[in-house]
């Protein structure tokens, strides 16, 4: 697992910072253009949730020194990436988006969106009031149709993944009160699909784990 190590991060020399995602094909070299960028140490990860760790650690405990000069992050070519490969890479917008609000002296902006960045509802998720949460997948077809049920119903918001890691980072921390959950449908899905979704229990198994105010139930 990853550990934090000052000697990770060199001194911050150029601003603006400008993250160039015109050359990119994959998430891996989303993190190596933020890396080089932002002047990190080269640094070994078992997964991509130690990579996520390290870019949150690393900006919040920058904060200090964010706050005693300004630092400016121009991001160009977003949009030139692969639709998926955006919405993946949602996750780092999120953490210069928090990171804006902590630090007054850090800022960051998308030129080609309109007014320089997306809105703030885009990062923001939405309010469940339902008790128990109902999934209901009986109609379900597709992969892409499994994690629209996910998204509307537990109120992710617009930058979710929509990929299993997407799913664990937007569940943790979710659950203030007591809620459960009812699946519903699951099994009459065709079983490629069956077998491509199986891991969404073993999520939900590891979230009951780790969120005491989580519980699922399976209906057939």
């Amino acid at each position: 697992m990853f550990k934090f190590d000052e000697k990770m991060i060199q001194t911050l020399t150029a601003n603006p910072i400008i993250l160039d995602f015109g050359n990119v094909s994959s998430f891996s070299d989303v993190l190596e253009e933020v890396k080089e960028k932002f002047s990190f140490w080269q640094y070994e990860v078992q997964n991509r949730f130690d990579v996520k760790k390290m870019l949150e650690y690393v900006f919040k405990n920058r904060e200090d020194d964010f706050k005693e000069r300004c630092a400016n992050v121009i991001i160009v070519n977003f949009f030139a990436m692969p639709r998926t490969l955006q919405k993946e890479s949602f996750k780092i917008l999120e953490i210069f988006y928090q990171l804006e609000k902590v630090s007054p002296n850090f800022k960051y902006i998308l030129p080609d969106c309109r007014n320089g960045k997306f809105p703030d509802e885009y990062y923001q998720f939405k309010i469940i009031t339902a008790n128990p949460i109902i999934l209901d997948f009986s109609r379900c077809k597709t992969l892409g149709e499994f994690h629209l049920i996910l998204k509307e119903n537990f109120g992710f918001p617009e930058y979710y993944g929509e990929n299993w890691d997407a799913l664990w980072d937007c569940f943790r921390g979710l659950f203030d009160e007591k809620t459960h959950t009812i699946i519903r449908g699951f099994f009459s899905m065709s079983e490629d699909l069956q077998e491509h979704c199986s891991i969404f229990f073993e999520i939900l198994d590891d979230l009951c784990q780790d969120e005491l105010n989580f519980s699922y139930s399976v209906e057939s």
